[in-house]
């Protein structure tokens, strides 16, 4: 584990205990941690890569349309459709991290004229299978790829618009932005959403409390040396840092409302809001069980079962 990603954890646990997030003591805290440590340093715990987000977001693409019943007013406002609609010549996009496509059959009506290029990526090749049963357009390509792989042999001057929702986390930052930035044209638009940090704070909570209750269980820590920013003024700083300027940000929360701890968890689990999660705990049923039981006792408000998806999206122009 690098030093950067220890002291985010460490922020991240003291955050949590002094807010009383987690309803556990600071020495079980301390002991969980020194435990959890330990078995990492002896290779008994893994950290939770790309692989199992894979792995997560190819079981949840069948219930995926789940997030854009919920999320999908949030990933319109990343397409300008002033300027999308503006232009008479030839578009090339990018969908990246397309998931089932939402974003790419926007793009597909936005457009103001007949002549375009739309290129979707992913990683779940689940997820491109369905985006290839949607949608079958001679001037719309879906490929199963590593997005950075992708993005690294994309030619300069490329695109006339690059789109990502939900998928910065995942990636690594300065690959990203330096390949997207050199692969769009002057003045084309990258537009994100991404979740803020501390998005579900209820939901990790909860999670956060079985590691440190049950550090014996835990097989394998996330990564988090990607991006989560704390507000619009982090992702602003970030992007514009890459040679961009924001033409519209936004910064939000979608309040998700259950009627049971089961159907919350199902949501989280069917839509990847909780990618990885499962592949950190050694027994699937007992992750399943123990979610729940936290969630029954801790997120029920007004007669359902709340947590909040915090967000920030940005509309940004190459300079």
């Amino acid at each position: 584990m690098e030093l950067a990603q220890i002291k985010v954890y460490s922020k991240m646990g003291w955050d949590y205990f002094i807010n009383k997030r987690v309803d556990v003591s600071l020495w079980r805290q301390f002991r969980s941690v020194s435990k959890i440590t330990y078995r990492y340093l002896t290779n008994k715990v893994n950290i939770i890569d790309t692989a199992d987000f894979k792995v997560s977001y190819d079981s949840a693409a069948q219930s995926f349309d789940q997030w854009n019943d919920k999320m999908g007013i949030v990933s319109d406002k990343i397409v300008d459709l002033e300027f999308i609609a503006s232009n008479t010549k030839p578009w090339h996009l990018l969908d990246f991290g397309c998931g089932t496509g939402y974003i790419t059959k926007k793009l597909m009506k936005s457009v103001g004229h007949d002549v375009y290029k739309i290129t979707g990526i992913d990683l779940s090749s689940n997820m491109i299978d369905i985006c290839k049963s949607r949608i079958n357009d001679e001037r719309v390509t879906f490929l199963n790829v590593d997005g950075i792989e992708y993005l690294k042999n994309a030619p300069d001057n490329e695109y006339d618009g690059i789109f990502c929702t939900w998928a910065l986390e995942y990636v690594p930052q300065d690959p990203f932005f330096t390949h997207i930035h050199r692969a769009l044209k002057d003045r084309g638009q990258l537009g994100l959403a991404v979740s803020k940090r501390g998005t579900i704070v209820e939901v990790e909570s909860c999670i956060m409390e079985i590691m440190a209750e049950y550090p014996d269980m835990v097989k394998g820590v996330l990564d988090i040396s990607c991006f989560l920013p704390e507000d619009m003024r982090e992702l602003k700083k970030k992007v514009v840092k890459y040679g961009f300027n924001p033409v519209k940000m936004e910064e939000g929360f979608v309040e998700l409302s259950f009627d049971s701890p089961e159907e919350m968890f199902d949501w989280l689990l069917g839509t990847g809001d909780i990618a990885g999660a499962m592949q950190m705990f050694k027994d699937a049923d007992f992750f399943k069980s123990h979610v729940l039981e936290k969630i029954r006792a801790k997120l029920y408000k007004d007669g359902k079962y709340t947590t909040y998806q915090t967000y920030v999206y940005g509309i940004f122009a190459k300079i």
